[in-house]
């Protein structure tokens, strides 16, 4: 059988927190806080411009790409 690849269907892949955090970095993004919840991660920070930044997601990772997602949207 092929691949998804093969037949020309483009899969994700996957995004790693290191990526995240270097893309958190260039954003100058700092008080990171990842807190569970009952229905998933919750993340948090502060921009240099003092905004606040928060993001639910049903994975930790999930949650920190929701919220570059926020920002890198503007």
């Amino acid at each position: 059988m092929p691949t998804p690849e093969q037949l020309g269907i483009a899969v994700a892949k996957p995004v790693s927190m290191i990526e995240l955090r270097v893309r958190l970095d260039r954003l100058g993004a700092s008080g990171f806080q990842l807190v569970p919840q009952a229905d998933g991660w919750r993340f948090s920070c502060r921009l240099p411009s003092g905004r606040p930044v928060e993001a639910i997601g049903s994975t930790e990772t999930d949650a920190v790409l929701r919220a570059l997602m926020q920002v890198e949207s503007r």
